[in-house]
């Protein structure tokens, strides 16, 4: 808290609220609070690739600070994103759980198909046994 000398507790209290508004962590942290109330429930706003261009500057920071998205069209055509950082990572984390659970599927049909009823030793040896047999028949005749 920051002190003022011989000032009221009001004083002192509008002055800490300053320091820590001026603050650069505590601002984007007011800014991103203040931009969940503005945005229009997750809507990207489509700009042209020459608009983008002209404003990136000014996009970033409308990405940044105010949660804003923007999706890059050419010739009307969408072919980018712009979004912020934190949503970035979230889609990077949604899309590893998505490869995790597709791992996870093809793991468990893996097992499955790896647990199916495979051939004892004696079925084998009675399976080649009875090839040779056969083998036998055919080239000697029946025995």
């Amino acid at each position: 808290m920051t002190r003022v000398s011989g000032g009221s507790v009001c004083q002192i209290y509008r002055q800490d609220a300053r320091d820590t508004l001026t603050h650069p962590l505590m601002l984007q942290w007011v800014l991103m609070i203040r931009s969940l109330d503005r945005q229009d429930a997750g809507v990207a706003k489509r700009i042209s690739a020459s608009q983008a261009k002209a404003h990136l500057s000014q996009l970033m920071a409308q990405v940044a600070y105010r949660g804003e998205r923007y999706v890059i069209e050419r010739r009307g055509k969408p072919m980018a994103a712009l979004v912020s950082l934190a949503d970035f990572d979230a889609l990077g984390r949604l899309q590893g759980q998505q490869r995790q659970a597709q791992l996870s599927h093809l793991a468990a049909r893996a097992a499955q198909d790896a647990s199916a009823i495979e051939p004892t030793e004696e079925e084998i040896a009675e399976a080649v046994r009875a090839t040779r047999d056969a083998l036998n028949r055919e080239r000697h005749g029946a025995a």
